[in-house]
């Protein structure tokens, strides 16, 4: 039985997810062609004969880029490379907290809008072998230059919405607080309520 663990992540920026793959043998880095297609560039790490297990795409350094970490098992060292291809494309990060739903967000969904088009993103908490990407969210976007509308869906069911957002940077997001309101003159039967609004959108940018 041959192993393989696949993970997706735009590590070049331009809104397309690329894909790289574990197996008992030779790893491959896939570039997503936008069209499609993919394009084998393993050679770009320096191969992938090796024995890979889990992978992850994490901003190990905070630069808005993807960098990549490959296990292997105990006779390979681990791998960590480092992203520091310049692309001229443009990159939004974001950091959720959850207060009402889990503290690290798992499960919330993210869709971000520019005039290029929209994409789509959860929190995970895990998945393949023994691995998960980090927990930020990072969302490459190609040359556009503003997010129009960025629409989190907390795991508690809560809808957050900010509109002209710049880019190039992480944005901290913290669940924000309910308020419960009534209508006059109704009483809403136990585990109703009338209207629900939220505040608090942004805890630090």
């Amino acid at each position: 039985m041959v192993d393989r663990v696949c993970r997706l992540g735009d590590f070049d920026n331009d809104g397309d997810e690329d894909l790289y793959l574990t197996v008992d043998g030779p790893n491959v880095l896939f570039r997503n062609l936008g069209d499609g297609a993919f394009a084998d560039i393993t050679t770009t790490l320096g191969g992938g004969a090796f024995d890979g297990r889990g992978v992850a795409f994490a901003d190990f350094d905070n630069d808005g880029d993807l960098d990549l970490v490959v296990t292997a098992d105990m006779n390979e060292p681990n791998r960590l490379w480092r992203n520091d291809s310049p692309t001229g494309r443009h990159w939004l990060g974001l950091r959720l907290r959850g207060r009402f739903s889990n503290t690290s967000a798992i499960g919330a969904r993210v869709v971000v809008t520019t005039v290029e088009g929209s994409y789509v993103q959860e929190v995970s908490g895990g998945a393949g072998r023994g691995s998960q990407n980090s927990l930020p969210l990072e969302f490459g976007l190609g040359p556009a230059t503003v997010v129009e509308e960025l629409t989190i869906r907390w795991p508690s069911g809560t809808v957050q919405t900010r509109r002209d957002v710049t880019v190039d940077r992480y944005i901290d997001f913290t669940e924000p607080v309910l308020t419960v309101r009534r209508g006059r003159g109704r009483r809403a039967p136990a585990g109703e309520t009338s209207a629900v609004e939220s505040r608090g959108a942004l805890s630090k940018e």
